[in-house]
């Protein structure tokens, strides 16, 4: 009798998996677990599997994304992202997901993504990689050769903001850009010493457009200058925020350009406060050189083998 039950769920499965579309295919040197059932070699893959790799494999999508799985992690699969619930992926222009967070990236681009307990550590190896929270704001942007540990907040908490670095005048706006994660956002509410290194913090201002550039507008409510800092390593880049604004360049992509400028390179004592954008608390950007890079080795798959 259970024999039958068994046969009879593999079979209903089977027919439910059918009727879903096609997203890619895995391929490992190890038995891998999709939806609860080993399956050796290669399989093919349907949208909204989770896939439980017993050693490094590798998910390659029908358009060209992939990712690579590191052993003991659980990923739900989808054809625009993955859902990484546990373990680490590197991955090659597919979108994660990970405790609310969501890094994105340009096809090109590569990046690890690691859940670690109540952290999501991301690090961008080519390309840029941008980060959002769970109400879609922006809270890091890592140009290649950055690493970076994200723990995101509480809900209720999602629009709290502690910052620091440069401010600067863009037409009529002052502007802020993070040191941290090179996230610049608009400031309202208080007199803003623009050329100054200061420290803020705030609340997300919902319903308002920032200035084109900017990922979000934040009412001030803490500012406070930061003894010892030093803005003039950031001239080019204050130019280059103006600039965007005025072009209206698209929303976060104006902060890895301006960390590539030079802004993350701000003299701020180590002992300024720790970073919040948008509920999500922001560890130190290093660089991947130094960071504890999760190294997913390449597996040997069988043929068809499609990781090249």
């Amino acid at each position: 009798m259970i024999a039958l039950v068994a046969l009879s769920l593999s079979a209903n499965w089977a027919l439910f998996s059918a009727s879903l579309p096609v997203i890619g295919i895995v391929s490992s040197e190890a038995p891998v677990t999709i939806n609860g059932s080993r399956v050796s070699g290669n399989a093919t893959l349907f949208e909204g599997d989770v896939l439980e790799p017993g050693t490094a494999c590798e998910v390659q999508l029908s358009d060209g994304r992939r990712v690579r799985l590191a052993g003991g992690s659980r990923s739900h699969l989808f054809a625009g992202h993955f859902d990484l619930e546990k373990g680490s992926g590197r991955t090659f222009g597919y979108t994660a997901n990970a405790l609310g967070l969501t890094v994105r990236m340009e096809l090109a681009a590569t990046g690890t993504v690691s859940v670690v307990g109540k952290t999501v550590e991301v690090t961008a190896l080519t390309g840029d990689l941008h980060v959002y929270g769970r109400a879609g704001a922006g809270v890091a942007n890592l140009v290649a050769g950055q690493f970076i540990s994200l723990e995101p907040g509480s809900a209720e908490k999602n629009s709290a903001y502690s910052l620091t670095g440069c401010a600067v005048n863009a037409g009529k706006q002052s502007l802020l850009t993070d040191q941290t994660t090179s996230i610049t956002v608009e400031l309202r509410g208080a007199k803003i010493p623009v050329g100054k290194v200061i420290h803020i913090t705030g609340a997300g201002i919902s319903g308002t457009q920032p200035v084109g550039g900017a990922a979000e507008v934040v009412g001030v409510q803490t500012l406070e200058e930061i003894p010892g800092g030093s803005c003039q390593s950031v001239a080019p880049a204050a130019a280059g925020v103006a600039a965007g604004a005025a072009g209206a360049v698209a929303a976060n992509t104006i902060g890895a350009s301006v960390a590539a400028a030079g802004v993350g390179a701000v003299g701020v004592p180590a002992a300024a406060a720790a970073t919040v954008v948008a509920g999500v608390a922001a560890a130190t950007v290093h660089s991947a050189g130094t960071a504890a890079v999760v190294a997913i080795p390449t597996p040997v798959c069988t043929s068809p083998c499609l990781l090249h």
